[in-house]
């Protein structure tokens, strides 16, 4: 069986399917040692299981769905060749970006009640694992010869900038603005 789960490379997705907070404490697991080889090993199960199905039996549309589903299962472990793991952060992303996107109160981190904000500030303490493993993946990258190219990555630094400005101008500043009224056991503050 495949399940999403605190050991899944797939807890992050699981945070985007609706109220299901079980995995609002948790960060991006991607510069992990192992993380890729997890990934893809979850690919190759959920491409193993997805050749099961007659899919001549299927419904147009379920057809759709299906074969597009095999052909990103596919894509994704054709991908496997190039080292994409050693580039964990660019112009266009990458999880300093998208943690600020969670941390906003407008993105899918829910900032209802004080447990929403414990399990936020939980996710963002893991932060410096992720960026001491995106450190060694980038120069792991450098020895390599696999790295994004220098004009683009001259514009991460503004963005990483605008990330940590002002608090009252910052991103983060959001659920800070809207804190709620009740108050948690394990957090005073409120």
């Amino acid at each position: 069986a495949i399940v999403v789960g605190p050991q899944s490379p797939l807890t992050e997705v699981a945070n985007l399917k609706g109220p299901d907070a079980r995995y609002d404490d948790r960060l991006d697991e991607s510069t992990s040692p192992g993380f890729r080889e997890k990934s893809l090993s979850v690919e190759r199960a959920f491409l193993d299981r997805a050749r099961l199905v007659d899919a001549a039996r299927l419904t147009p549309g379920a057809r759709l769905t299906y074969d597009i589903f095999v052909a990103e299962c596919e894509q994704a472990l054709a991908g496997q060749k190039f080292p994409e793991e050693l580039l964990p952060l660019h112009q266009m992303g990458g999880l300093p970006m998208e943690l600020a996107v969670y941390g906003s109160g407008a993105g899918p981190q829910p900032f209802a009640d004080a447990r929403d904000y414990d399990r936020f500030l939980a996710r963002v303490r893991q932060f410096p694992r992720w960026a001491d493993g995106a450190i060694a993946l980038m120069r792991n990258g450098m020895a390599r010869g696999v790295t994004i190219p220098r004009p683009s990555m001259a514009k991460v630094v503004p963005q990483l900038r605008e990330l940590v400005t002002d608090p009252a101008e910052s991103i983060f500043w959001g659920p800070i603005e809207r804190l709620p009224t009740c108050r948690s056991p394990r957090s005073p503050r409120f």
